[in-house]
């Protein structure tokens, strides 16, 4: 044999010998693992059933076989009941692996079991598993369900539907719901116990008002016959602001406020016909600390034109004007047939200040309106007081800028004894005052019809109505935190303080604005 054939077989022989070390022991000798079968079929299992299938491990190797661990790539409806951790398997040594299927999942439950051991060329061997259920299974959908952003103090609603996406019927005995911070409730219109057959379904409403600029969340909790167990949905929402308004207003200079008196003149008014007039004087001092920009309208006569016209702080000796108004007509006019319909009387003034009539020119926009009655008999124009509200609120830009107010009969005691017949509550509707025009005294108290009239001028409407916990008030550029409030029925700001003259105002708050 030559050299050179020599070397070759030299190099062959010890490349034989380098990877018979690479696949076997030292020896020469490796384990080798067999599994039957590799596929486990549990078929159709019934809900709460299990069903258990076995395969067996082996080692057809020439050397131990080290089996270290069964584990799972599946789902929870399979559980391995034999503790084979490392386990030795002498060659043709066996080992049984038992596995348990419970269905949890609807329909396939597909998985595999993986054997690992030290069998080099096989180190995780697989058993494939396939089980179906017939158990009922119930889905909540949506979950979860987010509501996103939504106004304050604003409802917006979802349907949760359960469904039963098992094969047996779904027997629902338990609904429970909590919120976080009780912004989200639940309507459920189902009656316990419900049972839904497979592919049947039900619904629950979540219902998400908001309070405040937060976020809120909530659970629906679902016990049923579904053999996992009680399902779980979550529900989340944030509430914000339908709007972050900015409200400017400026104080006018000598605000204007509008006057009517409406005075029977039946004869048992004389004697309070005179008292009103003997009362003007304090009335409108009151009036003129405020404003110079007062205006008075006194209307006696069916058509409802003014006596006198109207008066102002410019009309010469207005005092005696007022009181010459106030009296006319007082030896009772036969023509006269709604001196005790002053409801009446009212409505034909106002509607006689526009289309040239005789009292054209006297509600200017934006105006405090204040009509006071002076009767001492029942109202008698046949129509409901709240008739004839609506009819005077057409006359001002705005509900908070009408004030009424009665001196009336408010007990019987004087005039025919009929009482007040609706002076008195078409005054408390608008937060006038009630006077007893029975009792002399009245008098003492024009004062505060005075400031009744002028508690108007310091009352500013917002454009929204607003989270009162949000509103920011500043008057020239300071920010009041006391000296004023907010009026719920008007929906406006109210200063507690006076004003000067020309104050620029501004009031920043979350606007309670829902979505159309």
């Amino acid at each position: 044999m030559s050299r050179n054939v020599l070397v070759a077989l030299t190099l062959v022989g010890c490349s034989e010998v380098n990877l018979s070390n690479l696949a076997e022991g030292n020896d020469g000798i490796a384990p080798k693992i067999e599994v039957t079968p590799n596929f486990l079929d549990y078929g159709m299992v019934e809900d709460g059933a299990e069903v258990v299938r076995t395969f067996t491990v082996k080692n057809v190797g020439g050397a131990p076989l080290t089996v270290d661990d069964v584990t799972l790539d599946a789902p929870a409806s399979y559980t391995i009941l034999t503790d084979i951790t490392a386990v030795l398997l002498d060659p043709e040594g066996t080992i049984d692996v038992d596995v348990a299927f419970t269905p949890l999942l609807e329909g396939e439950n597909v998985g595999k079991a993986l054997v690992l051991s030290d069998d080099p060329g096989s180190p995780e061997t697989p058993v494939d598993l396939l089980g179906s259920s017939t158990a009922p299974m119930l889905i909540i959908d949506p979950n979860p369900l987010d509501f996103g952003s939504t106004a304050v103090s604003c409802e917006t609603s979802a349907d949760v539907y359960l469904v039963n996406v098992g094969l047996e019927t779904l027997v629902i005995d338990r609904i429970d719901f909590g919120s976080s911070d009780g912004a989200m409730t639940l309507t459920d219109p189902n009656v316990l116990p419900i049972a839904l057959d497979p592919g049947l379904s039900t619904f629950v409403t979540v219902n998400f008002i908001p309070t405040t600029v937060s976020s809120s969340a909530a659970t629906l909790t679902v016990t049923s016959n579904d053999p996992r167990g009680p399902q779980v949905a979550d529900q989340t929402g944030r509430g914000e602001y339908g709007a972050n308004n900015l409200d400017v207003f400026d104080k006018p200079v000598d605000p204007p406020v509008d006057l009517l008196f409406a005075v029977d003149q039946s004869c048992s008014m004389d004697g309070h016909a005179a008292e009103l007039s003997a009362a003007f004087d304090s009335f409108i001092t009151q009036i003129n600390t405020v404003t110079a920009g007062w205006r008075i309208g006194v209307a006696t006569k069916d058509s409802g034109c003014f006596n006198s016209g109207f008066i102002e702080a410019t009309t010469p000796n207005y005092q005696q004007v007022f009181g010459d108004a106030v009296a006319l007509g007082s030896d009772i006019n036969p023509n006269y047939l709604f001196t005790e319909k002053l409801f009446k009387v009212v409505d034909n003034a106002l509607q006689e200040d526009g289309g040239g009539g005789c009292n054209a020119g006297f509600l200017r926009a934006g105006s405090m309106l204040h009509i006071i009655f002076v009767s001492d008999e029942t109202e008698q124009s046949g129509t409901n007081w709240n008739t004839w509200l609506n009819g005077y609120l057409g006359y001002v830009t705005d509900p908070a800028l009408l004030k009424i107010s009665s001196i009336v009969d408010i007990n019987q005691a004087c005039g025919d004894g009929s009482g007040p017949g609706g002076y008195d509550d078409i005054a408390l509707s608008t937060g006038g005052l009630v006077l007893n025009v029975c009792n002399s005294n009245w008098a003492n108290y024009t004062d505060d019809l005075a400031a009744l009239t002028l508690q108007g001028l310091d009352e500013y409407v917002l454009t929204d109505t607003p989270d009162q916990g949000s509103i920011v008030v500043t008057v020239d550029g300071q920010q009041w935190v006391t000296g004023w409030h907010y009026d719920a029925a008007t929906n406006a700001i109210v200063f507690d303080e006076e004003l000067p003259e020309g104050a620029h105002i501004e009031v920043e708050y979350g606007a309670l604005i829902c979505a159309n």
